[in-house]
């Protein structure tokens, strides 16, 4: 995992605290944004993930608690609506990090939105997600 600061997005509400690359086991990087959790997000695809954020004395570390993906942010709030994020709370959840997917044919979309999470989920094994073969 790297962490990077970066510019703030026009398509949330709240600017994002920096950037946090992950790595799935084909080495492949997919550059996510980070939010505070219960930051609201406007709609466009991606996949994301929650995490418990850390401080240590090279600057922050994310622990992953749980990566899903969505056709839109606001059509599926990553609020206490989601039927991860009490479970999240209890495990120390602090931030939501985004990978916006750009691209406007809904079925490639939906094709690469699910490749990055079951790809991610095989390398990182969050505790709140069901394990994928």
């Amino acid at each position: 995992m790297k962490l990077r600061k970066s510019q703030p997005r026009k398509n949330v509400i709240m600017p994002k605290i920096e950037d946090l690359t992950l790595s799935d086991n084909t080495g492949e990087e997919y550059t996510f944004e980070v939010y505070p959790k219960g930051t609201e997000l406007k709609s466009v695809a991606g996949v994301y993930a929650f995490t418990k954020r850390t401080a240590n004395q090279h600057g922050a570390q994310h622990t992953i608690l749980y990566i899903g993906q969505t056709e839109s942010f606001e059509d599926r709030p990553l609020n206490y609506n989601h039927e991860k994020w009490f479970s999240a709370k209890e495990m120390g959840f602090t931030h939501i990090c985004v990978l916006q997917i750009e691209n406007r044919d809904w079925i490639q979309n939906t094709r690469i939105r699910l490749s990055i999470e079951k790809r991610l989920i095989v390398a990182y094994n969050p505790p709140l997600n069901e394990r994928v073969g």
